[in-house]
């Protein structure tokens, strides 16, 4: 259900809906969207390759397959590296 805030919060000020739905929402269509290219690509080309890197805590598994899963795997851990490095520091604290 979308709240309504007013036009100077943080919050929901473009859409109506609170900034996690909103992002929440978007990251489930990218992924959604990706799956479906990754599925199109398989089935319109023989050769695919994957890759793929799950946190568990602080310890991460890095799976792969296919010719290119190296480099695939390498590009998926430097991009959960540099969000997690973006997480903290959009999170940490301001004193003032």
């Amino acid at each position: 259900m979308p709240t309504t805030h007013g036009v100077g919060s943080a919050e929901g000020a473009l859409s109506g809906w609170p900034m996690g739905y909103t992002f929440f929402i978007a990251a489930f269509i990218m992924i959604f969207a990706g799956m479906l290219l990754m599925i199109l690509a398989s089935v319109s080309s023989g050769a695919t390759s994957g890759g793929l890197v799950i946190f568990i805590g602080p310890i991460p598994i890095a799976l792969g397959a296919g010719p290119q899963s190296s480099l695939l795997i390498t590009v998926t851990s430097a991009l959960a590296i540099a969000m997690m490095i973006l997480f903290f520091l959009l999170n940490r604290r301001r004193s003032i």
